[in-house]
């Protein structure tokens, strides 16, 4: 009985933390030779990037009301693919985060 609340314990736990790794909340980017980050203007994120984003999602507040949008790149060069989103609002990047994609 021990035994099996232990190995399920262990496997929650490593599930919980394989979850964790896996979508990156990161105050910076880097893309290529570049660091995107907080602050910067789309303008640069596009200049970096080379391209317009593969998606943009537009966020809304509960009463429906634009607040911003999410620009989310497939980025597939390299030796680990990824999915990388930046959330805009007032032209400028006010969050980062990436997906590995496995």
């Amino acid at each position: 009985m021990l035994r099996n609340l232990a190995t399920a314990l262990i496997l929650t736990l490593a599930s919980t933390v394989s979850a964790a790794q896996s979508t990156v909340p990161n105050p910076h980017i880097r893309w290529g030779n570049s660091i995107l980050k907080v602050g910067d203007s789309e303008g640069q994120v596009m200049r970096v990037t080379g391209r317009a984003p593969d998606r943009i999602v537009q966020l809304e507040n509960r009463f429906g009301g634009a607040v911003g949008e999410r620009w989310v790149y497939y980025d597939q060069n390299g030796a680990n693919p990824r999915t990388v989103s930046f959330t805009m609002a007032g032209g400028q990047v006010v969050g980062t985060r990436y997906t590995l994609d496995r």
